[in-house]
């Protein structure tokens, strides 16, 4: 209910109310309901009423609290977001740039000798993977959350814009039976944003499937969240700085009481996240 139909409802149904009563009490009841009783009858009656329109505002009311309540954490999440991403940015991207270029013109300098060559490579390269994924970690920080959409749907418009170009394919199917926590599904997008982060850089993948299934005969708080993908895949046994962010994966596994299992081959690679 609006808030002008609740103030005119407060102004006029009462009043309809008291005018209906004296109408009928006078008409047809004045022998049998003495002066006395229809002035209780009457205050009861406006009571009453008041009380069915005041439900309407305190509807509204409650309403309106929970919105400013999603606001103000949502604002407070943003504004942690958007420190953690300043620092980072300030402190430690900007230190890896200048990094990159003082051993780039070092390893100019000492082109002429193939062996220094290399050793330059192998040190400019991991210092490349961390610079993307600091940047990458900015990116994600500053993506505005909204706290209104379930978890599904959150991950629903994650990837719809991750993918936007239409390149890639993508399914989303989250069991619905299946009760994660706060903190689970903080942790859980976390995990999907750095699977889909590498799956971008390097998977080159048609499709993409994200899946939270209840364990079979399992409680509700028991779990597999499952991101597939069909591109070229790697060896996970010869990981070269942070491929597919093995380490983030599994840390936010563990924050969670659960396990994260990665497997890989040319047929596309499987992040399994198993809370038994």
């Amino acid at each position: 209910m609006k808030s002008l139909q609740i103030r005119i409802s407060l102004l006029l149904f009462p009043t309809l109310i008291v005018l209906g009563f004296e109408y009928l009490r006078h008409t047809f009841c004045i022998p049998y309901v003495s002066l006395q009783t229809g002035n209780w009858m009457i205050a009861g009656l406006t009571a009453i009423s008041i009380a069915i329109i005041s439900q309407g505002l305190f509807a509204r009311f409650k309403q309106v609290e929970r919105s400013l309540s999603l606001e103000r954490e949502k604002r407070a999440i943003m504004e942690e977001r958007e420190r953690l991403a300043r620092e980072l940015h300030d402190r430690i991207a900007q230190s890896i740039f200048y990094m990159g270029v003082k051993i780039e013109s070092i390893r100019q300098a000492s082109a002429k000798n193939a062996n220094d060559a290399s050793a330059w490579d192998e040190l400019l390269l991991p210092l490349r993977e961390m610079d993307e994924n600091v940047r990458q970690a900015i990116f994600n920080l500053r993506q505005e959350t909204d706290l209104t959409l379930n978890f599904k749907e959150r991950i629903q418009s994650y990837l719809e814009k991750a993918f936007f170009q239409g390149e890639t394919r993508w399914t989303v199917d989250i069991c619905e039976t299946v009760a994660l926590e706060a903190k689970e599904q903080i942790q859980l997008f976390g995990i999907l944003q750095e699977a889909i982060t590498n799956i971008r850089k390097h998977a080159f993948a048609s499709s993409v499937s994200v899946n939270l299934a209840a364990m079979p005969l399992g409680t509700p708080a028991q779990w597999v969240f499952e991101i597939q993908d069909d591109g070229v895949g790697f060896n996970t046994r010869q990981r070269r700085g942070n491929q597919y962010g093995f380490d983030i994966i599994k840390n936010r596994a563990l924050d969670v009481d659960a396990t994260a299992y990665i497997e890989s081959n040319e047929q596309g690679t499987s992040i399994r996240v198993v809370k038994d």
